[in-house]
């Protein structure tokens, strides 16, 4: 199993400011924060996938995976 960092997932208590200071994935140039809701959280349980629109630019998946396939991979 890949570790958070290895999967571009970590646990973080707070949105840093990218203009004053570095992340665990070191500089970026952009950041978007995104809220899910129950429904949406319903979706993932359902199997289906957010699409989520990055600044216009970029579309990153969200997936629900169970105990089971996260030791898959």
């Amino acid at each position: 199993m890949k570790s958070d960092l290895e999967r571009g997932i970590v646990v973080t208590d707070k949105v840093v400011d990218i203009d004053e200071e570095d992340n665990v994935f070191g500089k970026r140039w952009g950041s978007q924060t995104f809220c899910l809701t129950e429904d949406d959280i319903d979706i993932l349980r359902q199997g289906k996938h957010l699409a989520l629109d990055i600044q216009e630019e970029y579309i990153a998946y969200l997936k629900l995976v169970s105990k089971t396939e996260e030791h898959n991979d």
